[in-house]
């Protein structure tokens, strides 16, 4: 990884450097067992989870609740507005955001992070930015284990490395971002925009091309209309042998092209079996099958290929143009017919007979041969339009990440000698991290004796030991050291658990001590 060469006024930190009670301030949702979907209400308390959570963005979107006593028990995992989320698991982790005003105090759920920042020597804007920015989300990938649930745990998240600028340098560092994001966002709003728009007009140019004309039924127009099957169900393997048998699926046939990225071969034995399907130079094939029915290509390849059980061929008598009939299956008339016909069983499809059916607007063939000249040049220029768009997109994106780059090695705006030096900074947070400390002590020596010793962390061992029975999962968390330590929970347990039992009973995790 490239090295991030700072300013000699900057400090290189942990992100638990920054705060004064990191183990209370940088906490992990509730253990996984104590927040079930049965928990879930219509209203009540918000419940935060990895969906509403994106880069720099919160989504106000699916919000469930809790009712007020659940939250109750679960309280050390509330956020507040202005808080900082990250998430510790799912693809990719590490994306952050910071919870905005209109969202109501509530609950994190176990796969996110709530960051406190409970002083303001450091901008929270700043620190949310550093946080989606390219050099830490790859300290994110360096820490992630697991592929089927990719994660990173709650210790490693308050060891990551972060750049700390003085403070009027965040500030200034924070306005730049958010002054060319403005600029980009709106540059990128406007290609969208045409992106649709563009859209718009590919459906509304299909349908011009077919309306008005007098109908024939596609099985008076085709030599051919029958569909692929399944090599499995016959015995035959997939192979990975390019000089074998092409396999087309749905997956590859798009919409007026067949996308050939994801190649499957089967062994050439399939066509002994399935000859009518073998495929010709000018066959069109439609997907009747799964979310992409309706998608339709032809065929102009000069190879070996089959097809498989959710894709019908069409082989077109002379006096229809093959490319004509593609492009109106993929026209919206063509789709309103799909989704009369469309049968939802196991699986969403439509029938041999229904695609013998479909009613194709019929003309001769010479004006076949002019729509499709009329359609494939404004699709050339729609494609290219969007080539174009696509590209400036992806520069945008670029560009964005190239902001961050800057701004996170002291490059986005000027250094000022008058905002001082971080070293500066991290004194004062520590100042105020000593004060805060001698203020907690203060409060628990004025505390009953009785309510301290109440109040006393134990481990995992000394609680089992004392209930001489077996503890609930949740009760025994909050009741030990590691309370507000998910992580390290799991860690003592991992260490002692050739010393006790865990059972499930129910709804609910007991653990005990073996006899």
């Amino acid at each position: 990884m490239e090295k991030h060469i700072i300013p000699q006024t900057w400090k290189k930190v942990h992100l638990s450097d920054i705060f004064l009670n990191p183990k209370d301030n940088i906490v992990s949702g509730p253990f996984g067992s104590n927040l079930k979907s049965s928990d879930y209400t219509k209203e009540g308390v918000p419940i935060l989870r990895i969906q509403n959570i994106q880069r720099n963005e919160f989504i106000d979107k699916n919000i469930k609740y809790i009712s007020n006593s659940k939250a109750g028990q679960l309280d050390r995992h509330n956020y507040k507005s202005g808080d900082i989320i990250i998430t510790k698991l799912g693809d990719p982790v590490g994306k952050a955001c910071i919870i905005p005003d209109s969202i109501s105090d509530g609950i994190i759920v176990a796969d996110l992070v709530r960051v406190h920042l409970e002083h303001s020597l450091v901008s929270k804007k700043f620190l949310t930015y550093q946080l989606n920015s390219n050099e830490v989300i790859e300290q994110f990938k360096a820490k992630t284990k697991g592929t089927t649930r990719p994660r990173v745990t709650l210790a490693e998240i308050r060891d990551l490395n972060i750049a700390l600028p003085p403070l009027e340098e965040q500030h200034r560092i924070v306005a730049k971002i958010e002054e060319t994001f403005s600029e980009l966002d709106h540059a990128e709003e406007g290609l969208i925009k045409t992106q649709g728009q563009l859209g718009i007009y590919r459906k509304v140019l299909f349908k011009k091309a077919f309306e008005g004309k007098e109908t024939i039924l596609l099985e008076k127009l085709a030599q051919l209309i029958t569909k692929g099957s399944s090599p499995k169900w016959q015995g035959i393997n997939y192979v990975d042998d390019s000089t074998q048998t092409l396999f087309i699926t749905s997956e590859n046939v798009q919409e007026a092209y067949i996308d050939l990225k994801k190649r499957k071969f089967v062994e050439n034995l399939f066509n002994e079996k399935n000859k009518k399907t073998l495929l010709q130079k000018g066959d069109v094939l439609l997907n009747i099958v799964g979310a992409s029915i309706g998608r339709a290509a032809f065929f102009d390849y000069d190879c070996v290929a089959n097809i498989n059980q959710a894709v019908a061929l069409i082989r077109t008598l002379p006096v229809l143009n093959h490319r004509y009939l593609c492009y109106f299956l993929n026209s919206p008339i063509a789709r309103h017919y799909y989704q009369i016909r469309m049968v939802n069983v196991a699986r969403a499809n439509i029938s041999l007979k229904d695609v013998s059916e479909i009613p194709i607007p019929f003309c001769p063939l010479k004006q076949q041969e002019q729509i499709v000249q009329e359609i494939e040049a404004k699709l050339s220029l729609i494609d290219n339009i969007e080539s174009t768009i696509k590209t400036n997109l992806q520069k945008i994106e670029a560009f964005r990440h190239i902001i961050f780059a800057k701004a996170f090695t002291g490059r986005l705006v000027p250094q000022n000698p008058e905002d001082g030096d971080a070293s500066k900074l991290l004194q004062k947070i520590q100042k105020e991290k000593e004060d805060y400390l001698n203020a907690q002590k203060e409060v628990q020596k004025r505390k009953p004796k009785g309510k301290i010793i109440m109040e006393n962390n134990k481990s995992i061992m000394q609680i089992l030991k004392e209930a001489n029975a077996p503890v609930e999962a949740e009760i025994l968390w909050q009741q030990s050291e590691n309370k507000n330590d998910i992580d390290g929970f799991y860690a003592a347990l991992k260490e002692i658990e050739a010393k006790i039992i865990i059972e499930i009973k129910g709804k609910k995790t007991m653990i005990g001590l073996k006899e």
